[in-house]
């Protein structure tokens, strides 16, 4: 990409710019490149559970596509396989996903888009909530009863042996 400008400064240095024929530089009516990155607001998951952060690219260009680098940037939380990786090809859309997990807490995470256009961000809010929850009451009320009948048959079979073992009249 060039860019080419002229800033005026006292007096008028250059008088004039040409642009010769052949040069590879021409006028067009098409404007440039765009390169677009969407990722979710937030994402949510219970610590010891893996998290997915989604990522939609998008491009608009008159140019032959270009790879384009995909980063993840997650200071705190463990990402799983590559943090950046290069989508050969974005055409008109292409998507993808990072996959995390961590301590619980809130983050935030940022994913980054880096190709011959400009170089979109997203942040996205990570918040990861303790494994204890409501979903593990059951669970922990059938160790206790298991372990209450554990106790009652114990001491039903103790009680039942010390009967048998007194002398009758």
């Amino acid at each position: 990409m060039l860019e080419l400008s002229i800033d005026q400064r006292g007096s008028n240095l250059v008088r004039q710019v040409k642009v010769r024929p052949g040069s590879g530089i021409y006028q067009t009516s098409h404007p440039p490149g765009s390169l677009g990155l969407e990722v979710p607001q937030t994402v949510a998951a219970k610590a010891g559970h893996k998290l997915t952060v989604p990522y939609q690219l998008t491009r608009s260009s008159n140019r032959p596509d270009t790879p384009t680098k995909v980063s993840i940037t997650a200071q705190g939380l463990r990402v799983h396989g590559d943090a950046a990786r290069t989508v050969d090809c974005v055409g008109d859309r292409a998507t993808g996903q990072f996959t995390l997990t961590g301590a619980p807490g809130d983050y935030v995470v940022q994913v980054a888009a880096v190709g011959d256009y400009n170089r979109p961000i997203g942040n996205v809010a990570v918040h990861i909530a303790a494994e204890t929850s409501a979903g593990d009451t059951p669970r922990l009320i059938a160790g206790a009863l298991l372990v209450f009948a554990a106790i009652g048959v114990t001491r039903w079979g103790a009680v039942r042996r010390s009967r048998s073992k007194k002398p009758q009249p």
